[in-house]
């Protein structure tokens, strides 16, 4: 049996990867790589840093794709889920009045994916992955990457 026939078989997040990986990708202008950085930067500001559900409606597709620890062993499949899951999650759990977040690095690769390392504080108001709220400020560190 193959790796990929196995991927397939035990996990359908690594098979989602590695259908993408096959994906030709073509070169996209400097206009286009510069108006997905914009994108991606709102999306990290407005959306995860303010909590601004509007921002997921503007700027997150509705068949959106997203791996991440929030969901652990499977992927976000859509715009609401993901809502619900940064709402339920984050939302409950951080206070996002006095958070701030700092992009420490953008790129746009040459097809147009936009990777971004941010730094978030917050504070700590309800539970989080079973862990009751301390007051404390939380520093988040982050990476993401993005293809739009």
């Amino acid at each position: 049996m193959s790796d990929e026939v196995r991927l397939k078989s035990s996990d359908d997040v690594g098979a989602r990867f590695a259908r993408q990986a096959r994906l030709k990708i073509e070169p996209v202008s400097a206009v286009v790589q510069q108006e997905n950085l914009k994108i991606a930067r709102q999306f990290v500001e407005q959306g995860l840093g303010q909590g601004d559900m509007s921002a997921f409606d503007r700027l997150v597709a509705p068949d959106v794709w997203v791996s991440t620890g929030l969901k652990p062993g499977a992927p976000i499949t859509s715009r609401d889920e993901y809502k619900q899951i940064i709402g339920s999650t984050l939302g409950r759990a951080l206070s996002f009045e006095h958070a701030d977040l700092i992009i420490d690095d953008a790129l746009v690769t040459t097809d147009g994916r936009v990777i971004i390392r941010f730094t978030a504080h917050a504070d700590h108001v309800g539970e989080l992955d079973g862990i009751a709220a301390t007051n404390l400020r939380l520093t988040l560190a982050e990476i993401h990457l993005f293809r739009i």
